[in-house]
């Protein structure tokens, strides 16, 4: 998969997260899997920087969360902070204010 497509999956992930059609724990595998296959391409580059910075926070976002309640503390994010947070990074990516 080249750079682009690559881009392009990591978009799509983000929006069926958002739009309520993915869980929490589902975004985090799908997300991180598809993040690694983005970073692994030489064509990085050519993004923008902007939707670069966009798609370099949902990944540390996603560091800060925990699916497991059992192991959370209180500096993770649970599933509705996450959700909450992808949906501000997005906006701010919307308004080229990242």
């Amino acid at each position: 998969m080249c750079s682009k497509e690559s881009l392009t999956t990591l978009l799509e992930l983000i929006m069926i997260f958002i739009s309520g059609n993915m869980s929490a724990p589902e975004f985090e595998e799908n997300y991180l899997n598809a993040w690694r296959n983005y970073r692994d391409f030489d064509s990085i580059d050519e993004v923008d920087e902007n939707t670069q910075k966009y798609v370099d926070r949902i990944f540390t976002t996603l560091d800060a969360y925990c699916h497991n309640p059992e192991l959370r503390d209180e500096s993770d994010l649970d599933d509705a902070k996450l959700l909450s947070e992808v949906i501000k990074l997005y906006n701010n990516w919307q308004s080229n204010n990242l």
